[in-house]
């Protein structure tokens, strides 16, 4: 019998799942297995997007030869840990409505960036009809589908494959079966 693909036990409480648990789940799981149960899509951070998980499989499946009081494998994994990814799962902690996925800076939403640049509630993602819809709230930095601005209280899709811009940060919208292509 295979171990659990409930990802909420592996959500931190700012709504991510570290990089090395999803690739340990994948490693555990095939894809069939893995996408009967993960019907939702992930906001991957644009860095790993751009090359870093072939990166950190590299680092993982190397052989690394390092004096036992050099601390750069462990430094090295703490890096890509900190690389955000989140399911568009709710995490326990969450008063918001079923299919709604608040974004901000404050701690009780859903997927909480603790960062200057993000609002205490920079938008919500709702799922409608089968696909997600991202509606901006009030915010100083700005938040972007597709490289467009998305004006307060307007709602647009969120296509699987596209982009989403909040503050500083850029997430790909990946769906399962992509994300565990590109991890396992």
């Amino acid at each position: 019998m295979s171990e659990s693909l409930d990802l909420q036990l592996y959500l931190r409480n700012n709504g991510s799942i570290a990089l090395s648990d999803l690739v340990d789940i994948i490693n555990k799981h095939g894809l069939d297995e893995f996408l009967s149960e993960i019907k939702t899509p992930f906001l991957v951070s644009a860095d790993i997007q751009k090359g870093v998980l072939e990166e950190f499989a590299a680092f993982r499946n190397s052989t690394l030869n390092f004096d036992p009081q050099d601390e750069q494998p462990e430094e090295e994994e703490d890096f890509f840990n900190k690389l955000p990814i989140y399911p568009l799962i709710k995490p326990e902690h969450t008063e918001s409505a079923i299919g709604v996925f608040r974004i901000g800076r404050h701690a009780d939403n859903d997927l909480v960036i603790a960062d200057y640049t993000i609002s205490r509630m920079h938008g919500m993602i709702k799922k409608q009809k089968g696909s997600y819809i991202f509606m901006a709230k009030k915010s100083k930095n700005g938040s972007f589908v597709n490289g467009e601005e998305v004006e307060e209280d307007t709602e647009v899709e969120l296509p699987i494959g596209g982009t989403i811009g909040i503050g500083r940060y850029v997430f790909n919208i990946l769906s399962p079966e992509e994300l565990y292509i590109k991890l396992s």
